[in-house]
């Protein structure tokens, strides 16, 4: 297993499927999957549909549970903390005009070749007058795969998007980043027009994933060779942001030209 030093938010960075939060290692083959099959998380789900969804229903060997999940209003000062079974039940009703923010830490176990795989990350979700908007929505597919499926905020959310991170920064314990996940994270950035936020995904990436070096890096020097095809996926996935925030960048400025 392998982490790169720490980066913002509290996440660690890591290069191979080994260290996604496994007590052992993963098997060779074994491919980060970079989009969830479900159809949830939609744009525009309530507060109560955002809750049932931060679970999916199962279709594989995992096991998966939500550890903490906390629902919170956050425009007002200080955040009110909403029980998630007052919203389920419909005791509680979204305000109109009320923003909210949904935080869930999701544990998944399963059984691979006799042993026993472990995964656990954090998912959240912005919900501005009550509807889904922005999400960082995570499952957990065979043996743990992890799937991910994220949506950044836009306009006047992006303030509480960053505000959030904070939040869970100082509320939750440190989650493993796979390096994929940094760069189509950056790619989805990019998308929302948010470049500096891009950027600084690349930038985190590039600290988990030496993109000069040779592919076929010796064992001994700290690569492990199983992985070969993953690496070829960050590969191509930071081709990919690079090209597009090269075109963004290249758009915005001749949209400043005179």
């Amino acid at each position: 297993m392998r982490l790169s030093r720490s980066i913002g938010f509290g996440l660690f960075v890591c290069g191979t499927l080994a260290c996604a939060g496994d007590s052992s290692d993963r098997p060779p083959g074994l491919d980060y999957a970079e989009h969830a099959p479900a159809e949830f998380p939609r744009k525009g789900a309530t507060l109560s549909e955002t809750l049932g969804g931060v679970v999916a229903p199962r279709t594989t060997d995992a096991i998966v549970t939500p550890r903490d999940v906390r629902v919170m209003r956050i425009d007002v000062e200080p955040w009110q903390q909403i029980p998630s079974d007052d919203v389920e039940s419909g005791r509680y009703a979204p305000l109109p005009n009320a923003r909210y923010a949904v935080v869930a830490s999701l544990y998944c176990s399963a059984r691979v070749n006799l042993q026993r795989i472990y995964g656990e990350k954090l998912s959240w979700y912005l919900l501005p007058d009550g509807k889904l908007a922005a999400r960082d929505h995570h499952d957990f597919g065979d043996s743990c795969t992890m799937l991910d499926e994220f949506e950044p905020a836009r306009g006047n959310e992006i303030a509480d998007e960053k505000h959030l991170l904070e939040y869970v920064q100082k509320s939750f314990p440190s989650s493993v980043v796979h390096v994929n996940e940094l760069y189509l994270k950056g790619i989805a950035y990019v998308r929302a027009q948010r470049l500096d936020d891009a950027q600084a995904m690349l930038d985190a990436g590039d600290r988990g994933f030496d993109f000069t070096a040779d592919e076929k890096l010796d064992t001994n020097e700290g690569y492990d060779h199983r992985h070969t095809g993953d690496r070829a996926k960050m590969r191509s996935l930071r081709g990919q942001l690079v090209r597009d925030l090269e075109r963004a960048r290249a758009s915005q400025g001749a949209t400043a030209s005179p």
